[in-house]
């Protein structure tokens, strides 16, 4: 199993990483005054708001996901537990028009590319910002007018 380095404890009960936690903490700053009790969330799934996605291709097939821990290979994610529903939907949606729009990701032995691997998503409010190092002529106009209908404000970073 390809491992993305985001969630290692997504496996274990919430109940129980909150218990590790506080050992943990108790642990690092008993020693310092009173640790006060970890308080969980209510709904401890899609709460990330900052995402950081990369695109590429697999086998001809545009991908994308984020890093395998300590490497530059793609883990390919359609869904993520963490991170907010919008991103996931947002991310889908760009990276469907990768291969239409035959727009070439970044490539580490050339250090080239259309589109470069990282794309930041925040989302505050139902308010989506879209950041990206360049965004491919080819998408400018009519793709990136379609996700703006949808509430997503894309800006491109020098």
């Amino acid at each position: 199993m390809k491992k993305c380095g985001g969630c290692q404890y997504i496996e274990v009960p919430y109940e129980k990483q909150l218990a590790d936690k506080q050992k943990e903490m108790q642990k690092l700053l008993g020693k310092y005054g009173k640790v006060e009790p970890i308080i969980g969330m209510k709904h401890p799934y899609h709460y990330r708001h900052k995402v950081h996605a990369a695109f590429g291709y697999e086998k001809g097939a545009p991908i994308s996901g984020i890093y395998e821990e300590k490497s530059h290979r793609i883990v390919k994610i359609d869904r993520c537990m963490i991170e907010h529903e919008k991103a996931d939907e947002i991310i889908l949606s760009i990276r469907s028009l990768l291969k239409s729009f035959k727009i070439r990701t970044y490539d580490e032995k050339t250090d080239m590319a259309a589109l470069l691997r990282t794309v930041k998503m925040l989302s505050e409010n139902d308010k989506t910002v879209l950041a990206a190092r360049k965004v491919p002529e080819k998408l400018r106009y009519r793709q990136l007018l379609k996700m703006n209908e949808k509430g997503v404000e894309v800006i491109e970073n020098a």
